[in-house]
C-alpha cells in the first residue's frame, strides 16, 4: 500500500509535466463527421431518394471464451433460422456450417455472410438470439459499417428526373441530384 501510495504520488507531482505533454498529443479537439446525403421528397412527402448504410456482419470467436460456446451451442439452430428468413439467398444449413467452421478455426474476423446487407436486414438480424446480446465481448457478434448507398424506394420511376450519384466520391452526375447538389451534399 505504501508502495503504491508513493508511485501515485511521484506520478502526480514529479512526473506531472511529462503526463501532461502525452495527453496534449493524444486529445482530438474536433474530429470531421462525413454528412449524409440529403433526402429528396415529392410534393406530397413521399421518399424519392434517401441514403441507407450497408452492413457486414462479423463474429469474433475468441471474443466470449466458454460462455461464448455455451450460448452458441444453445442458440445455433433458432439463429441460423432466423438469418434464413432475413438473408434467403443462403439456408440455415449453410448458415449453420459457415458459423461452426469459423468456431473450429477460432478465427478473430468471421463473416458470417459474405455479401453487404441492407439497414433493414441489418436491424432485424440484430433482434434475432444471440445477436440481440448487447455485450460484444460476450457474443462477439460485430459489424462493418459501409458508406451510404443511394437508395430510390420507387426504383426507375422518375429515376432520370432524379438523376444519379456516382458511389465511390458521393459527387452528382445528373437530374435533381446534381441541381440541388450543394444542399444535398450537406455540410461535414
Amino acid at each position: 500500500a505504501i508502495a503504491i501510495i508513493f508511485k501515485m504520488s511521484y506520478t502526480m507531482f514529479v512526473d506531472h509535466d511529462k503526463w501532461a505533454e502525452i495527453a496534449k498529443g493524444a486529445v482530438r479537439d474536433s474530429v470531421v463527421q462525413k454528412a449524409t446525403r440529403g433526402r429528396i421528397l415529392s410534393s406530397e412527402g413521399q421518399l424519392m431518394a434517401s441514403s441507407l448504410p450497408e452492413y457486414k456482419i462479423i463474429l469474433d470467436f475468441q471474443a466470449g471464451g466458454e460462455v461464448q460456446d455455451s450460448l452458441l451451442e444453445n442458440k445455433i439452430d433458432s439463429m441460423c433460422e432466423g438469418l434464413h428468413r432475413i438473408i434467403p439467398q443462403k439456408t440455415a444449413a449453410e448458415f449453420k456450417e459457415r458459423i461452426l467452421q469459423g468456431k473450429k478455426l477460432k478465427k478473430r474476423y468471421w463473416p458470417i455472410y459474405t455479401r453487404r446487407i441492407s439497414f433493414t436486414q441489418f436491424k432485424d438480424i440484430r433482434e434475432l438470439p444471440y445477436f440481440n446480446i448487447k455485450n460484444r465481448n460476450i457474443s462477439g457478434f460485430t459489424w462493418e459499417e459501409f458508406g451510404n448507398r443511394r437508395k430510390k424506394p420507387f426504383g426507375s420511376l422518375a429515376s432520370r428526373t432524379l438523376g444519379s450519384v456516382k458511389p465511390s466520391n458521393d459527387s452528382a452526375v445528373s437530374g435533381l441530384e446534381q441541381s440541388y447538389d450543394s444542399i444535398l451534399r450537406g455540410t461535414n
